[in-house]
């Protein structure tokens, strides 16, 4: 189904959402933004909880920041060894178009590791992160 781009929805985007998607955490409530706008932020909040990454080149997503396996951030488990730096994304965990699993093994416990290798992403094929 194609995204509608006409006039209104411009306006709304340059208006209200500056850049973002309407499900990205970081959108703020104004004290002085109306009852619907208000409404409209905790909807996005609800389904943002419900929301996960689709992993395709993995530049866009955060590896430990981000939901994008075991329902929550990885920087949430007890398997995590050595976290050095937390906005690395999921793309600097790949190596000739799989996991690196020896880089995998410096970060997280063997068994995060396991996990990790058979989630299903998008290697090779040039799609785009998003979120499901």
């Amino acid at each position: 189904m194609p995204k509608d781009k006409g006039l209104w929805v411009k306006i709304f985007e340059d208006k209200y959402l500056k850049g973002q998607s309407i499900v990205d955490v970081d959108l703020k409530t104004r004290q002085d933004c109306s009852s619907t706008w208000r409404g409209v932020l905790y909807g996005s909040e609800l389904l943002a909880k419900g929301l996960i990454w689709r992993i395709g080149k993995g530049d866009v997503v955060k590896f430990w920041k981000d939901n994008w396996i075991l329902g929550s951030p990885l920087s949430h488990y007890e398997g995590v060894v050595n976290m050095a730096d937390p906005d690395c994304t999921v793309s600097q965990f790949f190596k000739d178009g799989w996991w690196d699993i020896k880089r995998l093994r410096e970060v997280l416990s063997e068994e995060m590791v396991q996990q990790i290798v058979n989630f299903p992403t998008g290697f090779g094929g040039g799609r785009a992160d998003a979120k499901i």
